[in-house]
This record gives C-alpha cells, sequence and structure tokens, in this order.
C-alpha cells in the first residue's frame, strides 16, 4: 500500500477504535457506529467525495449499507455482508471513473477501465472485518493483541451472543 492511503487507514483506525474504547462490550450497533467512523475518519482525511474515484467509492456505501441493513433490525454478520457487497460494487463502479484526487488524478483517461487501488484496499478491509467478526463469533480465531499488553495474547478471544439482549460479549480462553 501507498503513502497516500497509509495515512487514511490510521485515521480509519484511530477513529473506528475511539468509538469503541471504553466499551467492555459491543453491540451490533456499536461495531456499525465503529465502521461508519472509519469511513468518516477517511473522508474527513482525504477531503474527497463520491465519484472522485478513491477508497471513498467504496467505504461510504459500505457504511451505508451497514446502517440501512442494522436499521432494519438485520444482525451484525448480515450488516457486514451488507457492507462487504456496497464496497465491492463500489469499488467495481471506479472503472468508470475519472480520478479527481490522489495520484491517480495525474493520469486523466489513462484511468477509465481500471479499478482505484484504495477503493480495492477498502473491500479488502472491509471483507477482513468480516471474516475476522464471523471467525470470533464462531470461536475459531486466532489469538489477537492482548489490548492490556500489546503483545500476542496467551489467550483466545472469543466473542459470544448473549441470548438475553444479543450483544456481543468478548470472553477470553486459554488456548
Amino acid at each position: 500500500m501507498r503513502a497516500s492511503s497509509s495515512s487514511s487507514l490510521s485515521i480509519r483506525r484511530i477513529r473506528g477504535s475511539s468509538s469503541t474504547t471504553s466499551k467492555p462490550v459491543l453491540s451490533d450497533d456499536d461495531m456499525v457506529d465503529a465502521i461508519e467512523a472509519m469511513g468518516q475518519g477517511i473522508q474527513d482525511r482525504g477531503k474527497a467525495e463520491p465519484g472522485d474515484k478513491t477508497m471513498i467509492d467504496a467505504w461510504l456505501p459500505a457504511t451505508a449499507a451497514a446502517r440501512s441493513a442494522r436499521l432494519q433490525g438485520s444482525p451484525l454478520g448480515q450488516c457486514l455482508s451488507a457492507a462487504l457487497e456496497a464496497a465491492t460494487r463500489g469499488a467495481e463502479a471506479t472503472k468508470d471513473m475519472v480520478a479527481a484526487k490522489g495520484r491517480s488524478s495525474r493520469l486523466g483517461d489513462r484511468v477509465i477501465g481500471h479499478m482505484d487501488p484504495g477503493a480495492a484496499s477498502a473491500v479488502v478491509l472491509i471483507e477482513a472485518i468480516k471474516r475476522t467478526f464471523e471467525n470470533l463469533i464462531s470461536g475459531t480465531g486466532r489469538r489477537p493483541i492482548s489490548p492490556e499488553t500489546g503483545c500476542l495474547a496467551r489467550k483466545r478471544a472469543v466473542l459470544r451472543q448473549c441470548p438475553a439482549d444479543g450483544d456481543l460479549h468478548r470472553q477470553w480462553q486459554p488456548d
């Protein structure tokens, strides 16, 4: 990944994590809020708008689809699936655009027919988020970085859905 997207992606991570840091339990709404914060952080940093042939063309449809699915009462897995589908469509749509921002903007019409690399990376990240939470919920996730030490955890984080309230609760289990 080139330097032009790395700062935007750092903002995504910071915004997404700052919206959930103080919460020991994350509800489906909290996760959708974090995804929206990621997309908004990227847009705020890069000042891009939809149609500029940037990663925003994938992130904004993804966040809107996740929010829409959540408002319809869909569980997190379906919200993330909707986000991934929308991001994929948005990234594909960049093939027909002329870049208005970023490094590709210097290439003019030569970018037509090529997917924006930032939009493609957004799809990869959203798919990784979706797979991570599917794995954590199913209990097959790999050991994460421990929030207490910043090192590889000696325990495995498993998200369990509470039958009473439907919220996701993180439990640490020994390997």
